[in-house]
């Protein structure tokens, strides 16, 4: 007698096998999200609701596609910056002044009236902008808050970028400022601190002057850094640049922790932010 059950059986999971083969080979469908009003949180200040509530700016998904149109897009954006930080100064009291220190750029922020405990303590401040953005006076708008709110002198960096310098001009103007610096104060009342991009140079730029053998500040304050594991640290000619880790020549495989930053020859304290 002969059964046909193995046989249709067989053809039933040949069949389902094609059909599932042939589902995945399809590309997998979009979900379209409708959009919706999302309302400003009560929970944060007035000042923090406003900045929420502003408009998108209208060249948030524009991405230029070459030098040129990068420079058109960056200045822009950092004429609108800086059209509003004289009236930033004012309200908090803070002097600006454009040097070249050590051959870097830099902004010197000095408030009104510096307590006698600050006077013999001086901030760098590395400011953010993807290593590409926030040239000029634009980039110091976080060191003017700290020298208002702060009552600190606060020297911040205007570190070349891309396409005027590439990696590493940025550490490198950093750590010519951070020398200076140690003229002007002792090296453990200098403090170093930056957001985004600031933040990833402030990590760099410590590990880099432990790496020559420089004095280390006093403190850091590296705000949501972009690239501790394995992102660049800003960008070259040819593309991104160098992880962390290729920048200090660490060997294939090698880890690194905040520790090692944050503790080097005793380096306290340490200030580490993240975000979403």
């Amino acid at each position: 007698m002969i059964t046909r059950a193995p046989f249709c059986c067989s053809l039933s999971i040949i069949f389902v096998i094609t059909a599932w083969s042939h589902a995945l080979a399809q590309s997998p469908p979009v979900r379209d999200v409708p959009a919706r009003s999302i309302p400003v949180p009560e929970t944060v200040s007035p000042q923090l609701q406003r900045i929420i509530g502003a408009p998108v700016s209208p060249n948030w998904n524009v991405f230029p596609k070459t030098a040129a149109e990068w420079k058109v897009q960056v200045d822009a954006a950092a004429a609108e910056a800086a059209r509003r930080l004289p009236a930033l100064r004012e309200q908090l009291r803070v002097a600006i002044e454009p040097q070249t220190i050590n051959g870097a750029r830099a902004y010197v922020l000095t408030p009104r009236d510096v307590p006698a405990e600050n006077r013999n303590r001086l901030l760098i401040h590395v400011h953010g902008g993807c290593y590409v953005s926030n040239p000029g006076e634009s980039g110091t708008s976080e060191a003017t808050m700290m020298a208002g709110f702060g009552r600190f002198k606060v020297i911040s960096v205007d570190y070349r970028m891309p396409p005027e310098a590439y990696f590493p001009a940025a550490i490198e103007d950093t750590i010519a400022v951070l020398k200076a610096a140690h003229s002007m104060v002792p090296a453990r009342n200098v403090g170093l601190f930056g957001s985004s991009a600031g933040g990833g140079l402030t990590l760099a730029t410590v590990l880099k002057a432990k790496q020559d053998g420089l004095p280390l500040p006093g403190a850091i304050a590296p705000g949501r850094p972009p690239f501790w594991r394995a992102l660049p640290i800003g960008t070259t000619a040819a593309g991104p640049g160098p992880t962390n880790h290729e920048a200090l020549g660490d060997p294939p495989g090698a880890s690194r922790s905040i520790g090692d930053v944050a503790r080097p020859a005793g380096l306290e304290p340490t200030t580490f932010r993240s975000a979403t």
